[in-house]
């Protein structure tokens, strides 16, 4: 594939580099260095340990240009280089956006996709059904399907294909409405 575009691989869910250590009426919770726990004396804290696999985030995003084939052959490239997740975003413009912000110029015009920063987002996006054979040619593949979503229809669309993993984004992380959505 010769094209501009890619992803970021991102580790998550790796050995754990803390333990939580028992809480004492006087002291709260505390977080210790697995290190440390390491040079312990007690062996049964020694053995609490559990590895956990990492898992290699393949972070597409948008980089699909909104094209659902684009969007299945970074699947495939992310799967070949080692990835063990595929993540999309889902956007709904017209409900995440103000109509000031919708109708703005994208700020950098020789990258945009439409007349309007909405119109561009627009373009970006792929509909729910798009989603639902990009999580099937994940299972094909033998890759897990993961999503962000920034807005509560986006959220419940994604529930709805039930993944393994939903990301909440930071600038979303105080939407509770979608943070509802995603709860229920």
């Amino acid at each position: 594939l010769k094209c501009h575009f890619g992803f970021r691989l991102i580790c998550v869910e790796g050995p754990s580099t803390y333990s939580r250590l028992p809480a004492s009426p006087q002291q709260p919770m505390a977080m210790e260095p697995a290190a440390k726990k390491a040079r312990t004396h007690d062996v049964a804290q020694l053995h609490s340990f559990v590895y956990k696999e990492p898992k290699i985030i393949a972070e597409i995003g948008c980089n699909h240009r909104g094209e659902l084939e684009t969007a299945k052959e970074l699947l495939t490239l992310a799967k070949a280089s080692g990835a063990t997740v595929g993540k999309f975003q889902k956007r709904t413009p017209k409900e995440l956006l103000t109509p000031d912000q919708y109708n703005a110029p994208h700020p950098a015009p020789h990258n945009s996709y439409g007349s309007t920063y909405g119109e561009h987002r627009e373009f970006l996006e792929l509909s729910v059904e798009d989603h639902r054979e990009l999580q099937a040619h994940c299972k094909e593949i033998g890759l897990e399907y993961s999503c962000s979503v920034w807005d509560t229809t986006s959220a419940k669309e994604i529930v709805a294909l039930n993944p393994v993993l939903i990301k909440v984004g930071s600038p979303t992380n105080q939407h509770w409405e979608m943070q509802g959505a995603l709860r229920d």
